[in-house]
């Protein structure tokens, strides 16, 4: 049951690093591998503590360098 559990935490955990790597093509090309990390930090972090700005934006403008304009855009969007 475990093993169902996690496989289904991981599958949407995909199914969001999917979404945002559609969102940042624009601004820039982030390849899912990268990105699955970021899209994972940004959830565990909003579980353990969930009024804490976005974890995953400040992940994603320290390995990625993306704007950190947009970064705002993620956190608001997230938290909304």
């Amino acid at each position: 049951m475990a093993a169902a559990g996690i496989a289904v935490y991981f599958l949407a955990v995909a199914g969001r690093t999917w979404r945002w790597h559609y969102l940042l093509k624009p601004l820039k090309e982030v390849t899912i591998r990268k990105l699955f990390p970021v899209v994972a930090i940004g959830y565990m972090g909003n579980n353990v503590y969930p009024d804490a700005p976005a974890s995953s934006a400040l992940v994603l403008k320290r390995n990625e360098q993306v704007a950190s304009c947009f970064a705002g855009h993620i956190i608001v969007g997230k938290d909304v």
